[in-house]
């Protein structure tokens, strides 16, 4: 029983396969039907005959960067860090794609998430700083993980600068404002420290985390 699941799925992709060679058999110039089981090929790790679907399929898209987006987010999903970069990195560097935007937002952040499952946090940053870039009104995650990032990277003036975007868009923002605080007081500038304290207790003046000491702000235990 543990296996039926399992073994389920893969009967189906296996029927799914032999449906679409039929298909492709009747349908050789339908570029959607190669594009299918190049999805199916790669999950199965046949690479080659998944690529060589690919670049057939490609012949036949109005847009065909948006093939390289596709088997990228698949072998992300699959977690092949290596061919998602491979892929999603084409598709970003493809002519047009910046007639996108949300496509490019997703490539790059995809691309941001491999980097940091691959302790590149300075990757990563880079990844999300440009779709904050491509954004006008990214959404308030975005920063914060923007700057949480920069900060593992040791970046803390750039997360700084990232934690001031956010909040001039989000100023009620709690994870912005307490990472504010966080990254003044590693700074070491205590009336900077104060200052981020003052800006988050205007917004959440009971929050009971943040309290003050006669020599500088800190969470509660």
């Amino acid at each position: 029983m543990i296996w039926t699941p399992t073994l389920t799925a893969h009967l189906d992709a296996d029927h799914h396969l032999d449906y679409l060679n039929e298909r492709i058999e009747q349908h050789p110039n339908d570029p959607s039907l190669f594009l299918q089981r190049a999805q199916i090929l790669a999950v199965h790790g046949a690479w080659q005959q998944a690529a060589s679907d690919l670049h057939t399929a490609s012949r036949g898209f109005a847009f065909a960067p948006d093939i390289h987006l596709h088997m990228g987010l698949l072998y992300a999903e699959q977690q092949h860090a290596v061919l998602a970069t491979q892929y999603l990195t084409q598709f970003l560097s493809s002519e047009g794609v910046a007639q996108f935007p949300n496509k490019q937002a997703l490539a790059a952040v995809t691309l941001a998430e491999l980097a940091s499952q691959q302790q590149r946090p300075a990757v990563a940053a880079q990844h999300y700083l440009q779709v904050l870039q491509w954004q006008r009104k990214a959404p308030a995650h975005l920063y914060l993980i923007t700057a949480q990032t920069l900060q593992q990277s040791r970046d803390r003036e750039s997360a700084m600068a990232v934690i001031t975007q956010g909040l001039a868009s989000y100023p009620a923002h709690l994870g912005l404002l307490e990472l504010n605080i966080k990254l003044a007081q590693q700074s070491g500038n205590q009336a900077q420290a104060q200052a981020a304290l003052d800006r988050l207790l205007h917004r959440f003046p009971n929050h009971p985390k943040w309290q003050t000491t006669p020599d500088a702000p800190h969470a509660a235990q």
